[in-house]
C-alpha cells in the first residue's frame, strides 16, 4: 500500500548552531594550535627542511579542520532530522495519550524491540515504513498522515487521494477478473438485486458469490475462508468497498440460481454497493449552486440513498463516506468508523477548490453525524441538507433496531422504549442544529414519513415479536420510493433558492 522508500533528509537545512560552533573551533585552531606548533616544531629546521615542515604542518590542519568539520556537520544534519522526525513522535505520542496506552503495550502489539521505538520515538531514526499501517490501526489513526509525518509521503497525499474524481469504484465483475487471475480461482457468480417501485432501480447491489472447492476446505472456518479470497482478490476488494453478507435468508433468496449441490457453508457472498457507489460526474456547476453538499439523517431516513438522487439530478459527483473509507483506507473496526468518515469530510472541504465539479456527501455513522459541526460548514459554504424523520418512522426505525438486536437484549417493553427514546434523542439534536443557522440560504430540509400502508399501524410496546414484525415490515422497496421523492424534492430547493 505505501512504498518502501527511505525518508529524503539530504536537503535538511543545517541549524545557525552549527555555523557558529564552527567559527569557533577555526578560532581557537588559528589562536593557539598555529602558534605552538611553529614554536614546538618548525624550529627545529631550517632553509628547505622548514618550508617543507611548515607545508606538512598546513596540510594536518587542513586534514584536522576537514574532519572537525564534517563531524559537526553530521551532528548539525542529525540534529536537522530530528527535528523533523519529532512531527511524527508527537503525533503518536498524543494519539497514545488520548487513548491512554503504554509504550509497552505498543510495542508488544506490533512485535518490534523496544530499542528501535525508542529510537524513534527520540528521533533518532526514521520509523520503519513497515509498521506504519499497523501503528495507524492501533492508535486509530490515518496512516496516510502517519507516512507524511515520517517524510515518506509528500505532504497532501491523502486529500489528493480523497479527491481524486477519476477513481472509479470497482464493481461485481471487477471482483470476478480478479479472480480469475489468480492461479487458483473459486467459481464465481454475479446476481444483481434491485430495488423500488415506483423509482424501479435495476441494479441497486450486486451479490457476488464465490463457491469453494469440494476438498481442502475442511476445518477452515467462514471467517478464514473470507480472509483469503480478500488477500487473493487484492485492491479490487477494497476498490469496490463490498461487504461479506451473513444472513443466510438473504442468501438463498437472492443467489436461487447457484448449484444446490454447492453447500451454504462452501460458498462466500459478498455484497458490492453500486446505486450508493462513488460516482464521478466533473461537469461544470451552476455559480448559483453551492459546490457542496452534506446530507444528515438517521437510520431509515434514506439520507445517502437521498443523496445518491440529489447528486445525480444536479450532475455533482457523490460520496457515501462509509464506503469512500473502505476504498482509502480499507474496513476499519466499528469504533474507527466514525473518525474515518469525519476525517474523510473535512479533507474533501479542504480539497474543495482543487477539485472539478460539484460534490455531494452522505454519513452513514451516527457518531460521525453528531460530530458534524453545521455552523462551520455552513461559514465555509457548504450546503447542509438534512433528511428529517417522522414520528412514525423514528418509532419504525426503534421497532426495527430492536428486532435486530433482541438476541443481544432482553426482549421486554423497556428495551423497545429504550430504542425509541434513543432516536428520539438524536434527531432533536439534529433539529438543534439545523435551528441554529435556521434562514441560511445554504441549509435545506426534508421529511421522510413511512410508507402509506403503515400509517395506520402504531407499534405497542407490549406487542410480541411477531405482532411487531407484522406491523413493522421491511419496506425496503416502498421506503426507497421515499427516499428517492426526497432527494428530487432536495434538488429542487437547491436549484430554486
Amino acid at each position: 500500500m505505501f512504498p518502501s522508500v527511505q525518508a529524503d533528509h539530504s536537503r535538511t537545512k543545517l541549524p545557525a548552531a552549527w555555523h557558529r560552533q564552527r567559527s569557533v573551533i577555526y578560532g581557537l585552531l588559528s589562536l593557539f594550535l598555529l602558534p605552538a606548533l611553529g614554536t614546538a616544531f618548525l624550529d627545529r629546521f631550517q632553509g628547505w627542511d622548514q618550508l617543507f615542515a611548515a607545508a606538512a604542518v598546513a596540510m594536518a590542519l587542513l586534514v584536522v579542520a576537514l574532519s572537525v568539520d564534517w563531524i559537526l556537520q553530521r551532528r548539525a544534519r542529525a540534529l536537522g532530522v530530528a527535528d523533523k522526525r519529532m512531527r511524527w513522535s508527537e503525533m503518536v505520542g498524543a494519539a497514545m495519550e488520548h487513548r491512554n496506552t503504554s509504550q509497552r503495550s505498543v510495542v508488544g502489539r506490533l512485535g518490534i524491540g523496544y530499542v528501535h521505538w525508542w529510537a524513534w520515538r527520540r528521533g533518532y531514526r526514521d520509523p520503519d515504513p513497515r509498521v506504519q499501517r499497523r501503528l495507524a490501526d492501533e492508535l486509530h489513526l490515518s496512516p496516510y498522515e502517519l507516512m507524511e509525518a515520517a517524510g515518506y509521503l509528500p505532504s497532501g497525499t491523502e486529500a489528493a487521494l480523497v479527491s481524486n474524481d477519476r477513481e472509479r469504484q470497482a464493481a461485481g465483475l471487477d471482483l470476478v477478473r480478479a479472480m480469475n487471475a489468480d492461479t487458483d480461482p473459486w467459481p464465481t457468480t454475479v446476481v444483481p438485486v434491485g430495488r423500488g417501485m415506483r423509482h424501479r432501480v435495476s441494479v441497486f447491489h450486486e451479490y457476488v458469490a464465490f463457491t469453494g472447492p469440494t476438498s481442502g476446505l475442511d476445518g477452515v472456518t467462514r471467517d478464514d475462508a473470507r480472509r483469503r479470497l480478500e488477500s487473493r482478490l487484492g485492491h479490487a476488494w477494497q476498490a469496490s468497498a463490498a461487504a461479506w453478507e451473513d444472513s443466510d435468508e438473504l442468501i438463498r433468496e437472492h443467489l436461487g440460481v447457484l448449484d444446490p449441490s454447492a453447500a451454504l457453508e462452501r460458498t462466500q457472498v459478498a455484497l458490492v454497493p453500486r446505486f450508493l457507489a462513488s460516482a464521478n460526474r466533473l461537469g461544470a456547476v451552476d455559480p448559483m449552486h453551492p459546490p457542496l453538499i452534506a446530507v444528515l439523517g438517521g437510520h431509515h431516513s434514506g439520507a445517502p440513498d437521498a443523496a445518491a438522487e440529489l447528486a445525480r439530478q444536479l450532475g455533482y459527483s457523490y460520496d457515501l463516506l462509509s464506503n469512500r473509507a473502505v476504498q482509502c483506507y480499507g474496513r476499519r473496526p466499528a469504533a474507527e468508523r466514525a473518525f474515518f468518515e469525519s476525517r474523510l469530510a473535512r479533507l474533501l472541504m479542504d480539497a474543495a477548490p482543487l477539485s472539478a465539479g460539484g460534490r455531494v456527501w452522505a454519513f452513514n455513522d451516527v457518531a460521525a453525524i453528531r460530530s458534524f459541526d453545521v455552523p462551520a460548514a455552513i461559514d465555509r459554504g457548504v450546503a447542509v441538507a438534512v433528511v428529517r424523520r417522522s414520528t412514525k418512522l423514528v418509532q419504525y426505525n426503534a421497532v426495527r433496531g430492536y428486532l435486530h438486536h433482541r438476541d443481544r437484549e432482553a426482549a421486554s417493553a423497556d428495551a423497545l422504549a429504550t430504542h425509541i427514546r434513543r432516536q428520539q434523542r438524536f434527531d432533536e439534536e439534529l433539529a438543534a442544529a439545523a435551528a441554529a443557522v435556521k434562514g441560511s440560504r445554504l441549509m435545506f430540509e426534508v421529511e421522510v414519513d413511512v410508507p402509506s400502508d403503515l400509517r395506520g399501524m402504531m407499534p405497542r410496546p407490549t406487542a410480541s415479536d411477531e405482532e411487531l414484525l407484522e406491523q413493522c415490515p421491511d419496506c425496503v422497496d416502498e421506503f426507497f420510493d421515499l427516499y428517492i421523492d426526497a432527494g428530487r424534492k432536495l434538488a429542487h430547493d437547491v436549484s430554486q433558492r
